[in-house]
């Protein structure tokens, strides 16, 4: 993967949301997606942009499977030039 280069995705967690299951998950469908940081209720992903065509597929499982995995809600957005910026030089 492209130090930087993806999409970032962060899931809101309900009480009792068990995070291995939930990485777990998003890993099964996107193999190189990688945990970026968990803090509080969010929990975020780095997802390479050269497995977009897994991204579908990903937000359908999760959309569909939001009350089982306890998630309040997840989005999905391009990681900005800053952040590529400090994933080379830092």
């Amino acid at each position: 993967m492209n130090a930087g280069a993806g999409y970032h995705l962060v899931i809101v967690k309900q009480e009792g949301c068990d995070e291995e299951e939930v990485s777990r998950v998003v890993q099964d469908i996107v193999p190189e997606a990688r945990v970026d940081q968990s803090h509080g209720a969010e929990l975020s992903y780095i997802l390479p942009s050269d497995q977009v065509a897994f991204f579908e597929r990903l937000f359908n499982h999760l959309e569909t499977h939001k009350e089982e995995l306890r998630l309040s809600s997840y989005g999905a957005s391009q990681t900005t030039m800053e952040e590529v910026f400090l994933r080379l030089y830092l």
